[in-house]
């Protein structure tokens, strides 16, 4: 992509008219610092959390972000929290100790319960990713 192609796309961009993580124009666009209103301050710490990517008034004020990135970044927010919640349960087993009794093992972590947590979540986040930013690869 050559230098006035990535200005023009920056432009675009910082204009609202892509989703500012997948940069999607087919999907619902939501602004996240909207013009009246409060921003979604949690949706922003959510998105730095799950994606490494800081979003600011300052440099971001018209950025928006598509529908199906809120419920990619929730779903990924809700994964994470339930990775490490395994894994504060697995430490808290790590020495062959029998679990507090007011602490229960996750229903589908359960060994009689035939199902994997990875497989599951794993299986739930690649549903949600397909469709979200095909267009990207048509502008290269």
């Amino acid at each position: 992509m050559d230098d006035s192609s990535q200005s023009e796309l920056a432009r675009d961009c910082s204009n609202g008219a892509f989703c500012r993580l997948c940069f999607s124009q087919v999907h619902e666009l939501h602004r996240i610092f909207p013009p009246t209103g409060a921003p979604n301050r949690l949706l922003v710490r959510k998105i730095e959390y799950c994606t490494g990517i800081g979003v600011s008034f300052a440099a971001d004020s018209n950025a928006s972000i598509c529908a199906k990135c809120v419920g990619l970044t929730e779903e990924l927010f809700r994964f994470k929290q339930l990775c490490g919640a395994n894994e504060r349960w697995l430490k808290m087993d790590a020495g062959g100790e029998h679990v507090a009794e007011d602490l229960e093992m996750p229903p589908a972590a359960r060994p009689d319960s035939g199902a994997s947590l990875l497989t599951i979540a794993t299986e739930q986040l690649e549903e949600g990713f397909r469709g979200c930013g095909e267009e990207v690869g048509d502008r290269e």
